[in-house]
């Protein structure tokens, strides 16, 4: 049957169906108005056995139900934008940038101290006077007891720490820094400006000495501060925008990107992922953990590090190839979020349903 006859028939149907509702109003239970009511019931059958498996509720069941099946696999492949992990590694080397201003929390203690290319060093009793907008200003300390008591550093500082079992090196550049080291006993020194030697000497301190050095114009070479024989230390809290492990060494032969890393663990806690076991040399970073908490501190002879908290997103490989790792959306509302997850399920049940019955069901 065609679309003609079909409409012919709906308006058979409509003027005989209000004929049976005028008669039944008037008189329910003459012959006239059951012979009304007959006449209507056969229109509505003849259209329901005329009426096409294809309709256009069919095609809006049908649009419904893909765009559920398209919504699940767009949560399915798109990562969240922050995922919260919790990472503890033992590396030789890390590298960050500060996010904000950051303060040394705890003192640094060794037995020798050399700081590089500083634009200020001074301290009256010791003869140190030295500025130099160049940043070419050294310093070498031996002897007796030496603490770095502070360091400040602002913020959007590059900064890398190594370490070895018997020396701490801290590297910061693009950022002003200032600090103190006290000096006590017995000992030498000398400092100057690039290769020259301007002050060397002895000393004997029976009360602390403090000397403040600095660099006040920020340089894309990188201001070093190197404690020799370190006692055990902890750098705090560090606010950084994210952290890497992977260093490049270049030679003249070739480039080679290398990576501190010895141990660790890492564990996607949005996710029911099993921890990730770190191997040696893996190459590792985390992207946009300015909300995370991160901790620096030695162990032995390595660096510790512990980071929890949100952060963008993870990458991790080795020389060949590295891949990035976060969960999908619908992974962190199955973990995080399942009353959304629930009632998402239940919204795609019930298009997919509805799209089954209205389009085969007819």
């Amino acid at each position: 049957m065609n679309d003609k006859q079909r409409i012919l028939l709906k308006e058979k149907l409509k003027k005989t169906t209000d004929a049976a509702i005028a008669r039944g109003l008037a008189d329910g239970s003459s012959q006239g108005f059951k012979t009304i009511l007959e006449e209507a019931e056969g229109y509505s059958k003849l259209l329901a056995i005329t009426e096409p498996s294809w309709t256009r509720d069919s095609g809006a069941a049908l649009a419904v139900a893909v765009i559920v099946l398209l919504l699940a696999g767009i949560l399915w492949s798109s990562n969240v934008n922050h995922t919260n992990i919790s990472l503890a590694a033992e590396t030789d080397s890390l590298h960050t940038t500060l996010a904000r201003d950051w303060n040394l929390e705890d003192s640094l203690k060794g037995q020798e101290i050399h700081i590089d290319r500083l634009s200020g060093l001074h301290n009256p009793v010791l003869g140190l006077s030295f500025d130099d907008a160049d940043g070419s200003v050294w310093l070498h300390i031996q002897g007796g007891q030496l603490v770095v008591q502070t360091l400040q550093v602002a913020g959007n500082a590059s900064m890398d720490v190594a370490s070895s079992k018997d020396r701490l090196g801290l590297s910061i550049s693009q950022a002003p820094f200032r600090g103190t080291i006290s000096v006590t006993g017995k000992g030498t020194l000398t400092a100057g400006t690039s290769e020259e030697t301007t002050v060397k000497k002895a000393y004997d301190l029976p009360v602390p000495e403090t000397i403040e050095f600095a660099v006040s114009v920020p340089r894309a070479a990188s201001a070093e501060l190197e404690v020799h024989s370190p006692q055990k230390w902890w750098l705090g809290m560090i606010p950084c925008t994210g952290v890497t492990f992977a260093h490049e060494v270049r030679s003249l032969a070739e480039r080679q990107i290398l990576s501190g890393i010895r141990t660790g663990t890492l564990q996607f806690n949005d996710t029911s992922w099993p921890t990730t076991q770190l191997v040696e040399n893996q190459l590792l970073s985390v992207y946009q953990a300015e909300r995370a908490r991160i901790q620096v501190r030695n162990n032995q002879d390595a660096i510790h590090v512990n980071l929890d908290g949100l952060v963008g997103h993870v990458t991790l490989g080795d020389a060949e190839g590295r891949r990035q790792l976060a969960p999908s959306y619908l992974e962190y509302f199955y973990n995080k979020k399942s009353l959304i997850l629930f009632w998402t399920a239940v919204a795609a049940g019930w298009g997919l349903l509805w799209g089954i019955r209205k389009t085969i069901f007819r």
